[in-house]
């Protein structure tokens, strides 16, 4: 197969006309097919589990299809589904065995119940394949570290243990990673996983009873699917096989939206099939023992041996002349059973007392179990052990690992052990199980903490379950640590209120991450009744804030920073004459520390307290509630408090922070200058500081404050590398916000396309993690630079949603509505939405440039209600000051200028002020051009020539010049042509020849 697929490959390299081409696809499609089909018939000569493979010879053929998919790039995720007993473990068992002597490297791991949940626990079973393979195959070694750095191969040790020594990471060396969140963990994880396969050796994970797998566990599969969508063009050679129980499969659970390759559900057996499974068992029998044994299974396969195997135990079959039969006595026996349970609870009828005692405690131990485990929890002889264990393997029951080690046949067995145990015997092996791992390994805190809290004893399970709750924390696996914290509070009651207090906090930052927003603020709140201490107080006021923040409750979260700061001494101003009265004081405090104190002191200043890392805390929060939904003399007032803590002490962190955050409150003002240089000093401190994320967040704000002051270029690269820090770091927020930066930036460049794929990808991490900022401000540039063209049930959720905010959020989505209504022809909508947005942005002083941007826009939709502006018509007068008042506004901020010269020039050109217009037409061109904004100039070139072509008719082939230089900046004309700058007719000619562009383009790339 490889060599034929290799021949095919190279003559698809060299150069050859489209026809051939596709004769060439065509042939290599069939020969896929044809080698597809001759390895199934190969593979029916190899199958020798018939037990497995009756009745799922269809579904096993769709499993080999996805094995063969991976091979030839086309891995991602399958779904095998079924009920409990139905055979998905002995199918998922003979696909192994019959193809890994393929070259296929199968990795195998497993969900657990009714035992501790540990992060990752789905993929322990995988990371010790990988440790083998490792270890045995050197290439295959070598191949692993060369792909991974040290830092990845650090972080995914971080979370798999068992891959440490293999990945050559020395231990305790990941301790210096960077909290911040889980998207670096999820991150690395999915690329190891691709990097698990190749052509020749495609990697199958095969993940059994995922009904039981960790959030975390799941989380990793649906991140590494959303990394392969976002890069379908790069082949995946990786399988994951997830096989999960029907009944546990609800309506919404994460295994069924996943976008699974295939969906495979295996079905009942039918009587015939039945019949031959009891056949392939027994050998010969009469129909009556298969129609009674279908009759109790109902087509279970797992449930039919398990009926044999009770009809032989009872002698309720005999063998007559070698054929099986049932005894006429015991005929009223074999009716159906009315649930698995208690049909499995029968076979354990004819073992004795002790020996189901003994499986009880086997099964609380787990689907395995040592031997010594096993004496430990339960008094009993070694003989009496050994025959016990003897006749329950004799019984099919347990199956024998090794000498020391045994497991259960099926989950279904202890599942009946454990119904039939009653509680007092559950507790006092959870009890002894805990015990036993405290005396040999206190690492283990997961399962000491488990055992202890099903035992009913919380409290020795407290210390235990904070560490594993801290252990989660350190992969990000905060499902498991909420777990973890919850433990920890059963047992918290007879605590000190410091331990206690720990505990809420704890759970409460988790929760706070995990957006349970309402029950954190409760937990907050009760630890702030466990407290007198008022830096605690405050710091907990903070977290408060931060909540309402994030629910975008930004009054509230402004007074509970007010409380926090009130704690520490200090008072937010309450009314503006007030306000600036403390603006000028922490202006005169801001001229103090920068020139005064520096020039004629040179003694060292003290480092910060905490109880000042604290207030600096609390007004950097507010200068960002400030500036993104207040007046920017609140801001400046904030930057400026936060700056003069940071300044009066030693160099920090802090200082760095602030001087960043300053720069950009002062890119708001007419003062670019002042702002690129604290932009620029706050990188200089870096070096001085070095920590990674503030460089991030100095080279985000530099970014900005360029952005501001027109210089896109320098914007793009800023915010690019910042981009890069805060993946690497795993802050999402200050990603998504630079991101937005950066794709403002490209549009205003002229590069459109880019500019659309940086927002369409940042909106859809900042949705997923529920920043609405960020995504509002991304599906204001995704939709400007696609002319509309973003699917409308985006627009949809985040108008809803940012609806009562009435602040910048709101404004960009309805930017970005507007947009979209203009596309679609929606004259009437589009005025609507950006006259809404010019209603809010005209009353802010200094708005940013994101919410400024619409007030250009709503002139736009005015001006196009008019007419075409090559036919004089009656602008009206209210209308024109509007234009007036926008135009000497965007003097400050002049991002816009470009644009708002030309709809004002457009509008004198309806007047009839042609002379005028051509002048504000030329204007706008030279502003663009400064700006190297080649889209907007693009765009007041066509206008300026179609305006000279419409007094001057010799000028048209300039007009079509100019749409040629239009057309090279962006593909999509559809915007252009709704707000009347281009012709239907000349919309029609560009699509025309841009499809004849790309036909040239596709015949010299083939």
């Amino acid at each position: 197969m490889r060599p034929l697929r290799a021949k095919a490959t190279l003559l698809i390299l060299k150069p050859i006309s489209l026809r051939t081409f596709k004769i060439i696809s065509i042939a290599y499609v069939s020969l896929i097919a044809e080698c597809q089909a001759t390895m199934s018939e190969a593979e029916k000569t190899t199958r020798n589990s018939p037990d497995v493979l009756i009745g799922r010879a269809k579904e096993y053929s769709r499993l080999h299809d996805a094995c063969f998919g991976a091979s030839v790039g086309k891995g991602g995720f399958l779904l095998l589904e079924a009920e409990s007993g139905l055979g998905k473990s002995l199918l998922l068992d003979q696909l192994k065995q019959n193809n890994e002597q393929k070259g296929l490297f199968f990795l195998q791991g497993q969900g657990v119940t009714l035992s501790a949940s540990k992060p990752l626990d789905l993929f322990r079973g995988c990371s010790r394949d990988i440790a083998l393979r490792m270890e045995q195959n050197e290439n295959y070694r070598e191949k692993i570290l060369s792909e991974l750095e040290l830092p990845e191969r650090r972080i995914i040790a971080k979370a798999l243990p068992e891959l440490a020594l293999s990945l050559e990471v020395p231990k305790n060396s990941y301790a210096d990673l960077i909290p911040h969140g889980n998207w670096v963990t999820l991150s690395t994880l999915s690329r190891m996983i691709d990097i698990l396969g190749d052509p020749i050796s495609p990697a199958i994970i095969v993940l059994d009873d995922c009904q039981w797998a960790d959030p975390f566990s799941l989380t990793l599969i649906r991140h590494w699917l959303e990394h392969n969508r976002k890069n379908s063009a790069s082949p995946s050679h990786t399988l994951v096989i997830g096989a999960s129980r029907s009944e546990d499969l609800e309506d919404g659970h994460i295994l069924l939206e996943m976008p699974s390759i295939d969906h495979v559900k295996l079905e009942p057996l039918t009587p015939q099939e039945t019949a031959e499974l009891v056949k392939s068992s027994l050998g010969e029998h009469t129909t009556q023992v298969a129609s009674s044994i279908y009759s109790i299974s109902q087509g279970n396969p797992f449930l039919s041996q398990s009926v044999i195997q009770n009809l032989r135990e009872s002698n309720t079959i005999t063998q007559e002349d070698g054929i099986w039969a049932i005894r006429k006595e015991e005929r009223t026996a074999t009716q159906p059973a009315s649930h698995t349970l208690s049909f499995l609870k029968k076979r354990f009828e004819h073992l004795r007392p002790e020996s189901i005692l003994l499986l009880q405690a086997a099964a609380i131990l787990g689907k395995g179990f040592s031997l010594q485990q096993l004496k430990r929890v339960h008094e009993i002889e070694s003989q009496a052990l050994t025959e016990c264990l003897a006749d329950a393997e004799h019984r099919h029951l347990i199956s024998k690992i090794s000498d020391e080690h045994y497991a259960f046949t099926h989950d279904k067995l202890r599942e009946a052990l454990l119904e039939m145990a009653e509680e007092s015997t559950r507790k006092r092996v959870h009890l002894c199980i805990a015990q036993m791992l405290e005396e040999s390994d206190t690492s283990n805190a997961f399962d000491i903490a488990y055992h202890y809290d099903a035992a009913g004893r919380p409290e020795p399970a407290v210390k235990y379950a904070v560490q594993a709750a801290k252990n989660a924390l350190e992969t990000h696996a905060l499902e498991a640590a909420e777990e973890q914290y919850r433990i920890a509070l059963k047992g918290a009651t007879t605590l000190p209120e410091e331990k206690k207090r720990e505990i809420h906090i704890g759970l409460a930052r988790v929760l706070l991450l995990t957006g349970k927003y309402s029950e954190a603020e409760q937990l907050f709140r009760e630890a702030c009744e466990l407290t007198t201490d008022t830096n605690l107080l405050a710091q907990f006021e903070m977290f408060i804030g931060e909540i309402h923040f994030k629910r975008g409750e930004y009054s509230q979260s402004v007074e509970a920073y007010a409380r926090g700061l009130q704690k520490l001494g200090e008072s937010l101003p309450s009314g503006k004459f007030q306000l600036w009265l403390l603006l000028t004081r922490e202006i005169a405090k801001h001229i103090k520390y920068s020139y005064v104190v520096p020039a004629i002191s040179k003694k060292p200043l003290p480092p910060m307290s905490e109880t000042e890392r604290l207030k600096h805390q609390l007004y950097v929060r507010l200068s960002y509630v400030a500036y993104f939904h207040f007046s920017i003399d609140r801001t400046v007032y904030c930057h400026l408090s936060a700056l003069n803590i940071a300044e009066s002490r030693k160099i920090s962190v802090e200082l760095l922070q602030s001087v960043a955050c300053h720069g950009m409150a002062m890119s708001l003002m007419p003062g670019m200058p002042m702002a690129e240089k604290f932009g620029k000093r706050s990188l200089a401190l870096q070096n001085q500081v070095q920590s990674l994320w503030h460089k991030g967040q100095a080279l985000h704000m530099l970014g900005d404050v360029y952005y501001a002051a027109s210089k896109f270029g320098s914007a793009i690269e800023a915010c690019s590398e910042a981009v890069k820090i805060f993946r690497t770091t795993g802050d999402l927020w200050e990603m998504n916000i630079a991101n937005s930066n950066v794709a403002y930036a490209l549009y205003r460049t002229g590069n459109l396309r880019e500019a659309a794929a940086v927002a369409e990808e940042a909106f859809h991490t900042a949705d997923q993690i529920g920043d609405i900022t960020a995504a509002a401000s991304l599906l204001s540039v995704w939709s400007r630079a696609t002319a509309g063209d973003i699917p409308v049930i985006h627009l949809k959720k985040y108008l809803e949603i940012t609806e009562n905010l009435k602040k910048q959020p709101y404004t960009e989505t309805l930017c970005a509505y507007s947009f979209y209504a203009l596309r679609h022809s929606d004259m009437k909508a589009a005025h609507h939405y950006a006259k809404t947005a010019f209603t809010y942005s005209s009353k802010l002083l200094f708005p940013a440039e994101y919410v400024f941007s619409s007030l250009p826009l709503f002139i736009t939709t005015a001006r196009m209600r008019i007419g075409d502006f090559r036919k004089k018509a009656h602008v009206p007068l209210k209308l024109l000051m509007q234009a007036r008042y926008v135009l000497l506004r965007s003097y400050f901020l002049r991002n816009s200028l470009p644009h708002m010269l030309r709809e004002y020039a457009l509008l004198l050109a309806l007047s009839g002020k042609r002379r005028k217009s051509v002048t504000y037409l030329k204007k706008s061109m030279a502003k663009a051009q400064k700006q190297n904004a080649q889209y907007e100039y693009a765009i007041s070139n066509l206008c300026l020539k179609r305006l000279e072509a419409s007094q001057n008719p010799t000028k048209t082939a300039e007009v079509t010049a100019a749409l040629e230089t239009l057309s090279a900046c962006s593909k999509d004309l559809t915007l252009l042509c709704k707000t009347g700058l281009i012709t239907e007719k000349e919309f029609s000619s560009q699509k025309t020849k841009e499809r004849d562009s790309e036909r040239i383009e596709l015949r010299k790339a083939i």
